[in-house]
């Protein structure tokens, strides 16, 4: 045109759809470092949840070694460990004794321990 105006016929561009695609291997670089961080972090927060648990939790799940007798049913094996816990508020840790009981031993007098008449109360 005369007036130094011009003017462009055809069809105008479009706008590309979805994020710019990635060229200079600067920028991939870039991303590789940031999901390298990403990942170091989730890492170190997953040790830190372990960590805490363990140092807050003795075990989770209850368990007790067991043997079965006829007569009384099963009983823990003598002198194993048994361990108790709802996973919320209650842990606890019981050895069974040597007949398989979740108590202490039991005290056998022996002949030359002076015993107690029969009649006397052993309170």
């Amino acid at each position: 045109m005369a007036d130094g105006v011009t003017v462009r016929t055809g069809r105008m561009a479009e706008p590309p759809v979805g994020p710019p695609p990635i060229h200079s291997s600067s920028e991939m670089r870039l991303l590789g470092w940031n999901t390298l961080w990403l990942a170091a972090g989730l890492a170190l927060i997953a040790a830190a949840g372990e960590a805490w648990l363990r140092l807050t939790r003795p075990f989770m799940y209850s368990h007790c070694p067991e043997r079965f007798v006829s007569g009384a049913g099963y009983l823990p094996i003598p002198y194993s460990v048994c361990r108790h816990t709802n996973r919320i508020e209650f842990w606890t840790v019981q050895r069974a004794n040597r007949f398989g009981f979740l108590d202490r031993d039991p005290h056998i007098p022996s002949a030359a321990a002076p015993t107690l008449p029969s009649s006397a109360c052993a309170l």
